[in-house]
């Protein structure tokens, strides 16, 4: 569920980070870099979908740009290169991903 167009768990994680306890802080840092069983986080997962608005509000919330799933090494980028998304890739640019990053084969983004 949406509310402005931003989903209702990205509020709660907003709303969290305003907060000075740094207990809920660290919660907020643990769901927004959680990954799944081959190591990708939210910020992969918003980048393979191409949406560039919450790639935006992740990387506002302080998900980790250049973080590496399990699997091939790929970083949020490899996977916003790998399905085209301009947008993707200058919100992700703009929070200073690293294009030489290189995944298990030796390839960049």
């Amino acid at each position: 569920h949406q509310v402005d167009g931003v989903p209702r768990s990205l509020r709660l994680v907003f709303h969290v980070r305003g907060i000075r306890n740094e207990r809920a802080r660290d919660a907020v840092d643990l769901v927004l870099n959680a990954t799944n069983s081959v190591g990708e986080t939210p910020l992969h997962l918003a980048s393979i979908r191409g949406r560039s608005e919450c790639v935006r509000l992740l990387l506002q919330g302080g998900a980790t740009v250049n973080a590496q799933d399990r699997d091939k090494r790929w970083s949020p980028l490899h996977c916003c290169a790998r399905e085209g998304s301009l947008e993707t890739f200058r919100v992700l640019m703009e929070y200073r991903a690293d294009p030489n990053l290189r995944d298990l084969t030796g390839s960049t983004s």
